[in-house]
């Protein structure tokens, strides 16, 4: 007893077979050959491992066969395998065929669908990156479209834009406080108090001071009946005049301190008196910081300015100091110790020396 066997496709794709076995002696060969050719199907029979033509045991006239590929070649005239439709997604319904193999798309994708996968995004589509604008483009990528400057990138549905009034991560100072941006608007972050100014968009201590005001070891002679001048850094804002200050290295030596203006070449003081200490004099600690007050309080100083700080003393002494200023300190003869101070001097050009003194002030908003 053999097995007869017989393969058949009816979808034009990707050519697929169906194979079905019976029992010679229940169906003849014969009759299974004759059915084959009406409804056009391949019958052939194998046996050891060999596949025999049919036709040749039903009288037909045929050798033995190759078994059929039911995966490859080409479409024949009955309309078997077919082209990339249906299981591929690449070709039109009609080409798909109408079996279960290929037209509702089981094995690659629904009929009809073929080419590229989803776009992207949806062309004139827009959102935010980095508080930059992008815009989809008909290919379905994002593109740059706006840089936000002092602004901030906003979504509202499928559309951004620049908004509002301030960048994220941008501080500012308003009104004395500090604010900080959110989402695109100006937020208080922290109101200053009276003794705090906002710089930056953060509270920081209205209180400092410009010069020298750290002890220094080192010194520098002053002589008798005379005026050393050493000139301050510029303010970097505008600013309250609150005290005086100076490092003596003798104890008990009488002082007083003086302020005037900088000339334009930044190489002498120039103009009239713009503050001075209150009193007649004040006594010098050896090695200690010694504070004055002006004698009129609320001098305004001004900021980008730098001003020239002179030193008298009732007698010969030292100061303490340190070399290397950029600009040498000026001297000008001053006698009697307690005469009034008069406009600035141009005097003599002294040694470049840092002279341990400053000035104390209230920064103003």
């Amino acid at each position: 007893m053999s097995t007869a066997c017989f393969s058949f496709g009816l979808t034009r794709g990707t050519r697929t077979r169906r194979t079905a076995c019976v029992i010679s002696g229940v169906l003849l060969w014969s009759s299974l050959h004759a059915c084959a050719q009406l409804i056009g199907i391949e019958v052939y029979e194998e046996r050891d491992g060999l596949v025999n033509d049919p036709g040749n045991l039903a009288g037909a006239g045929s050798s033995t066969l190759e078994r059929p590929d039911p995966d490859g070649g080409a479409p024949d005239a009955a309309g078997r395998g077919g082209d990339e439709g249906g299981r591929g997604g690449g070709a039109s319904a009609g080409d798909g065929g109408s079996s279960a193999d290929g037209a509702d798309g089981a094995d690659g994708g629904s009929a009809g669908t073929g080419g590229s996968g989803p776009l992207g995004c949806s062309p004139e589509e827009r959102r935010c990156t980095d508080n930059v604008v992008e815009v989809c483009t008909a290919a379905g990528d994002w593109v740059q479209e706006d840089t936000c400057v002092d602004q901030t990138c906003a979504v509202s549905g499928d559309d951004a834009a620049c908004a509002g009034e301030c960048a994220p991560g941008q501080v500012s100072c308003q009104e004395g406080d500090a604010f900080e941006c959110d989402r695109g608007e100006w937020d208080l972050a922290d109101a200053c108090t009276s003794n705090e100014v906002c710089r930056s968009g953060e509270c920081v201590e209205a209180r400092r001071e410009v010069g020298n005001a750290s002890v220094w070891s080192d010194t520098e002679f002053q002589p008798s009946e005379t005026m050393l001048l050493y000139r301050l850094p510029a303010l970097a804002h505008d600013a309250v005049l609150e005290h005086f200050g100076i490092v003596g290295d003798v104890d008990g030596v009488q002082a007083r301190l003086v302020l005037y203006g900088d000339r334009p070449d930044g190489l002498a003081p120039t103009g009239g008196v713009i503050a001075q200490t209150g009193g007649l004099s004040f006594a010098l600690a050896a090695g200690e910081v010694v504070t004055a007050a002006p004698a009129s309080p609320e001098t305004l100083l001004s900021a980008g300015t730098a001003y020239w700080l002179g030193v008298a003393t009732a007698e010969a002494t030292t100061l303490r100091g340190a070399a290397g200023a950029a600009t040498a300190l000026r001297i000008v003869p001053f006698a009697p110790f307690n005469a009034p101070f008069g406009p600035a001097q141009t005097g003599q050009v002294g040694p470049q020396t840092h002279l341990n003194v400053f000035i104390g002030v209230r920064e103003l908003p």
